[in-house]
């Protein structure tokens, strides 16, 4: 990940965080800090090994829009063509549109001044947390020019009947409205309250198996745009390559590999069991054992006396080293 002058990125694992850092004009953006947050957020959407981007401010204070000072230094307008200054305002959409489709989870973490561009971002995160000190609104028509580029992801956030008062009232929310309103579904009393929130969504997020996630996210934000038959004929189609993906079935082992299952036949077993060795349901009778890619379902296969020949095949599954594979009791 590239080094910003106006953002701080740090990861931990598989959570990438990204906070805003211009504490002294509240994160107020400048066309420099648009130019990094588009370009982070389609370096986040390349990472791999990133599942869930959590966004926020430094100081207190998410993001308080676009920055006056810089927006009242204009260049001049050209004798002729078009205005340059069109494509660097357009250029914040394609930020958000980045931010917006993500493939990872997105948790923003909003308190202070979130007001214009900060609103939006908060409007393009999948989950957000409300401090209470957070305060919401789009307030450019006071002083005489438009939220351009957030709009659609307010709306869409919150519909179109409070962001028409918003529009023509130039209020401010609390987070009491906002969390009313939709703008997100955890409201926080305290900093620790925030952070306790915090740790419970990753916590969740990363039980998540990312492809699936990304898929389900995608999904949901298309029902916005498509019709139900084509959302519902892209899910039957997701659905059936989820479940196909990467099937293998070894000859040596008589094993059956999927990234997160693993299918063992035991003929003359006529059971299927799961993780703690009850029977589930209606597929009792089966003569499969079905066992999921962790540790608890290796030391199952060592009870079973599954042979070390099946080593290399169930550190595929989840990761675990083929020696913890075999010698787990």
């Amino acid at each position: 990940m590239a080094d910003y002058e106006f953002l701080r990125i740090e990861r931990h694992g598989a959570v990438t965080s990204l906070t805003l850092n211009r504490p002294q004009r509240r994160n107020a953006l400048t066309h420099r800090m648009m130019l990094e947050l588009e370009d982070a957020f389609v370096g986040v959407g390349r990472d791999g090994n990133c599942r869930v981007l959590v966004l926020r401010g430094a100081g207190g204070h998410f993001c308080a829009g676009g920055d006056l000072d810089a927006m009242a230094d204009l260049p001049p307008l050209p004798a002729s063509g078009a205005d340059p200054l069109v494509p660097a305002y357009r250029q914040f959409g394609n930020a958000l549109l980045a931010l917006d489709g993500l493939p990872q989870a997105t948790v923003a973490v909003v308190e202070g001044s979130t007001v214009g561009a900060g609103f939006g971002m908060a409007c393009c995160s999948d989950a957000v947390i409300l401090h209470h000190s957070a305060r919401f609104g789009i307030p450019e028509p006071k002083v005489g020019f438009i939220p351009s580029q957030i709009i659609p992801f307010l709306v869409r956030r919150m519909g179109e009947g409070p962001v028409r008062d918003l529009a023509v009232t130039g209020c401010v929310i609390d987070a009491v409205e906002a969390h009313r309103l939709g703008v997100g579904r955890y409201l926080c009393a305290t900093g620790d309250e925030v952070e306790a929130t915090l740790r419970g969504l990753l916590d969740d997020i990363l039980k998540m198996e990312p492809k699936a996630l990304a898929v389900a996210k995608r999904l949901v934000m298309s029902c916005a745009t498509k019709e139900d038959r084509v959302v519902m004929d892209e899910a039957a189609e997701s659905l059936v390559g989820l479940l196909r993906r990467d099937v293998v079935w070894t000859q040596e082992t008589q094993l059956y590999v999927h990234p997160r299952t693993v299918v063992i036949p035991r003929t003359g077993s006529g059971f299927i069991r799961d993780l703690e060795g009850s029977p589930t349901g209606d597929l009792a009778s089966s003569d499969e054992d079905v066992m999921y890619g962790t540790e608890a379902a290796h030391r199952r296969m060592v009870r079973y006396g599954v042979p070390d020949t099946l080593a290399s095949a169930l550190s595929i599954v989840s990761g675990v080293p083929p020696t913890m594979a075999v010698e787990a009791g």
